[in-house]
């Protein structure tokens, strides 16, 4: 019997992704490994070392959620967070994962987002951003300008239900 188990190497370049595999093969009774580099194209967001930790404490639905908010987001990781969003996804599992969500799941795996800090929350309910810590969409100089523009509104305005200093590591 074959087995495969894979790591995910960073890539250098936004827009590749280098899977690198090891594969073991059946040879008279012996297992023996074989390795295989893949290249996969991104749309261009990338997940930060600092993530893992936030994602363990996901279930399969909030993961899912996340990627394909992560892959929804604009060029400075906002997103409206809105039924419309949710449908779509609703769709998108639906239709490429023959999955079926309802509503109500995916608003809960909303809620977790925010709450783990994966999403920065506004005191407009639609309004949010991916967390730049963890995930951005764009070049390091670019995510490091978010981030000092989030920190800056931060201290400018009084934000009364938002997780700001949570999801930043400020709190």
């Amino acid at each position: 019997m074959d087995t495969l188990e894979g790591y995910y190497k960073y890539p250098k370049n936004m827009g590749k992704i280098n899977v690198k595999w090891r594969i073991f093969v059946n040879q008279g009774g012996t297992l023996l490994p074989k390795y295989v580099t893949k290249g996969y194209t991104t749309n261009g967001y990338m997940f930060y070392e600092n993530v893992s930790h936030k994602l363990a404490k996901l279930n399969k639905s909030e993961i899912l959620f996340f990627h394909f908010v992560c892959e929804e987001m604009d060029e400075s990781n906002n997103i409206i967070h809105s039924k419309v969003l949710r449908l779509k996804f609703i769709a998108h599992a639906s239709k490429n994962f023959n999955l079926k969500y309802k509503d109500e799941t995916i608003k809960k795996a909303f809620a977790k987002l925010v709450k783990v800090g994966l999403i920065i929350n506004y005191d407009v309910k639609s309004d949010c951003t991916v967390n730049p810590r963890h995930v951005f969409k764009g070049s390091q100089t670019k995510r490091k300008g978010i981030i000092q523009v989030i920190i800056n509104q931060l201290y400018k305005l009084n934000y009364t239900k938002s997780n700001f200093k949570m999801a930043l590591g400020l709190k």
